[in-house]
């Protein structure tokens, strides 16, 4: 006897909640389009995809996080969590882990992380245009430090495919596609170009460095100070001298370093993979110097 094949829809994966009494970190995150100022004046400002003042998270290790997505976009999205071991019902896979989560609709992502680490989070949906335009948030577990460190910085690295005028241009092209990828022409960290940090003078300084840009590759280093790697894609390192360190997309890299003692000075973040070395950020030493 053939047996038939059901129409029906196969399930979706469960995923446990948080037990009663359970340390919860409750977010909120609304992806959506935003007017930023992203090139300087007096270009006009652009739409960037994002998902609000939430899209840094921290939570401690052995706390739960509960992630409530409002979807405010015009198409269909998800989340994926990218690098965290985390039951397949919230890896955000549309069509395969969950249903996709329509425009005006809601979906919440709950787990408790198991490992410390930088990660970082994104859709798997239309990925190419909606990454490319902003829509990526970051995922810090705390709980691998041996002692605080004096700054936590958060780094997150752009190359914007975006016109003269602010609008975006093509996030793929078939040219890149064929080549070495779509390369854009405004390159950031945390959205500014080159920007500026204020650490304490001569405090230790972690720099979570995510390269989140789909084609760039970055060869990380840093100038006026020795750093040291100790983490890599959310993995801790015994402390590694950096001299450079080459990123593709997705990748991380956490930097210790001591600042300057002397206020005014800085150190810089660069990227050798250029003709000439590119300046990604400064950190500049701010204070009286701190006793270490």
């Amino acid at each position: 006897m053939k047996r038939a094949l059901s129409a029906a829809p196969a399930a979706y994966p469960s995923a446990p909640q948080p037990p009663t009494g359970a340390d919860v970190v409750d977010v909120s995150l609304v992806a959506k389009a935003r007017p930023q100022q992203l090139l300087p004046a007096p270009a006009k400002e652009t739409d960037v995809l994002g998902y609000g003042p939430s899209s840094v998270i921290r939570i401690r290790h052995g706390q739960w996080l509960r992630a409530h997505l409002h979807n405010e976009l015009t198409e269909h999205t998800t989340i994926h969590w990218h690098g965290i071991r985390l039951p397949n019902a919230m890896d955000g896979v549309p069509y395969l882990t969950q249903d996709p989560v329509f425009p005006g609709k809601e979906f919440t992502y709950a787990f408790r992380p198991p490992d410390t680490g930088t990660f970082f989070f994104h859709p798997h949906c239309d990925t190419v245009n909606q990454l490319g335009e902003g829509l990526a948030g970051v995922l810090i577990i705390e709980g691998d430090e041996t002692r605080p460190f004096d700054a936590d910085l958060v780094c997150l690295y752009r190359d914007w495919r975006v016109k003269d005028a602010g609008a975006f241009g093509p996030q793929m092209t078939e040219k890149g596609a064929g080549t070495a990828g779509t390369f854009g022409s405004f390159q950031t960290v945390n959205d500014v170009h080159q920007p500026v940090f204020k650490v304490p003078a001569n405090g230790d300084i972690r720099a979570r460095f995510l390269n989140v840009d789909m084609t760039r590759i970055v060869d990380l280093g840093i100038e006026n100070a020795k750093g040291w790697m100790i983490a890599t894609d959310g993995n801790a390192l015994d402390p590694t001298p950096l001299d450079t360190w080459r990123m593709g997309p997705a990748m991380r890299l956490d930097v210790a370093f001591r600042a300057p003692r002397k206020a005014g000075e800085r150190v810089r973040l660069m990227n050798y993979y250029a003709a000439e070395p590119i300046l990604l950020a400064e950190f500049e030493a701010e204070g009286p110097p701190l006793d270490r």
